[in-house]
């Protein structure tokens, strides 16, 4: 245990002055009255001298005001710092919100893919206590939701709060929404740095041409990328515009051997979820591969010294309180 101010300068310029307050005030004279029955039997003992009653009201108050300067300084007692063991990486989980993921997989849990993805999410940012995430998504766009941050409650407000149409939903820019991630991450000083990349569906347009970039980019940075395709082989279903279920089809899809391939050139690994049980799975597995240990130095716990001291100051107060109105009348 160690003992220290976590204002040292308030009680350390504080304590000069009052020093000071006492000098002159013990120079100045007053005139002392008595009152009420007590004061007689104070002037019959020998306690009854000037100098004794000036000086132990002067003095009662003098330790007042100074343990009051003490306790602005708000003394604690700590324990020894220790050196612990933290885990920790910095994260960017990247989840598509483009229309076929209002789709469902599952005809016993038709919850759209999009809620079951946000479920999942909001679990896995739970585990990870100690770790910087960052929320990126992409349709026809990518955009950051939220920059690299430890702050769970904000993570998982953002990650509840997604919905599609957030961004143009009509498309998938999959190697765009992979540079995007990795730009979070190309300033990290993490010893690991992972990016985890959900879909449902295919790159389209000019963003075919941008995958080798995509790649190229994460490599250099030594991000790995973990990419998980969502839907099962039928394609999925999806409620048209009377509520009726509606199969998609096998030609609506992932592109596997994409993902495949960007998980492996990055040292990651590819997952496919075909149904909400199986993305839960893949989430919790990919928590357990993604551990780093590293040594910090901790303070396990302050222990506040105001309460004692507080009481003590109140105490002396009381009794100067007392003195000054039942024994003696003097005003400094």
């Amino acid at each position: 245990m160690t003992f220290r101010f976590l204002y040292p300068l308030i009680p350390l310029l504080g304590l000069p002055g009052l020093a000071a307050l006492l000098f002159f005030t013990l120079k100045r004279k007053s005139q002392v009255v008595y009152r009420y029955a007590l004061a007689g039997a104070m002037i019959r003992s020998k306690l009854s001298s000037s100098k004794f009653r000036k000086h132990c009201l002067v003095a009662a108050r003098a330790m007042t005001i100074a343990i009051l300067i003490f306790m602005s300084g708000r003394p604690q007692w700590v324990e020894h710092r220790s050196i612990v063991d933290v885990e920790g990486i910095d994260i960017v989980l990247t989840i598509d919100i483009s229309g076929s993921m209002n789709a469902f997989d599952d005809l016993k849990d038709r919850r759209p893919r999009i809620d079951v993805a946000k479920r999942e999410a909001i679990n896995f940012i739970e585990r990870r206590n100690n770790d910087p995430i960052s929320i990126v998504v992409f349709g026809a766009d990518s955009i950051t939701q939220c920059p690299l941050t430890l702050d769970k409650r904000v993570l998982k407000d953002v990650v509840g709060n997604l919905e599609i149409g957030t961004v143009d939903p009509r498309g998938t820019v999959l190697a765009t929404s992979l540079i995007t991630s990795v730009n979070r991450l190309r300033n990290s000083r993490a010893k690991s740095k992972v990016i985890v990349l959900l879909t449902d569906g295919r790159p389209f347009g000019e963003d075919e041409n941008l995958q080798g970039q995509a790649i190229d980019l994460a490599k250099r940075f030594g991000i790995k990328v973990y990419t998980i395709g969502v839907g099962n082989k039928d394609g999925g279903y999806m409620h048209n515009m009377f509520g009726q279920v509606e199969a998609l089809g096998q030609e609506v899809g992932i592109d596997a051997t994409l993902l495949k391939s960007i998980a492996e050139k990055t040292g990651g690994q590819f997952f496919e979820a075909r149904n909400p049980k199986e993305l839960g799975e893949i989430y919790r597995t990919i928590d357990n591969l993604e551990k780093t240990d590293y040594q910090t130095d901790f303070f396990s716990k302050s222990y506040e010294a105001l309460k004692k001291v507080l009481l003590i100051a109140s105490m002396i107060f009381a009794a100067e309180m007392v003195m000054r109105f039942f024994v003696w009348r003097w005003v400094l």
